[in-house]
């Protein structure tokens, strides 16, 4: 007898990328939503949701960047919706097992 294979939901790793799947599309769908009711585009990039953390020192760095202002450019150019759902197929698909 073959030892049976190991079901995804038991990876931790494979439920942080469904639960970044899960908040891009929240993301997006709460975007929607305050354009329906307001009719203006509401952008949401990493550094917005960063700059909501409970951790002092990512919000504060988000919000008043002195440093790696590369690394927080790019995070303002990327939508969290679109990274959020990439990055949570990637991980999922990365530890999927037949």
């Amino acid at each position: 007898m073959s030892a049976s294979p190991e079901r995804n939901g038991d990876d931790p790793l494979w439920w942080i990328g469904f639960g970044l799947f899960i908040l891009g599309w929240v993301t997006i769908a709460v975007q929607i939503y305050w354009y329906l009711r307001g009719g203006l585009w509401t952008s949401v990039s990493i550094i917005s949701a960063l700059k909501q953390l409970p951790i002092e020192k990512v919000a504060e760095w988000a919000s008043n960047p002195l440093d790696w202002l590369g690394l927080y450019q790019l995070l303002e150019f990327l939508p969290l919706s679109g990274s959020g759902i990439i990055l949570g197929l990637f991980i999922t698909f990365a530890t999927h097992r037949s």
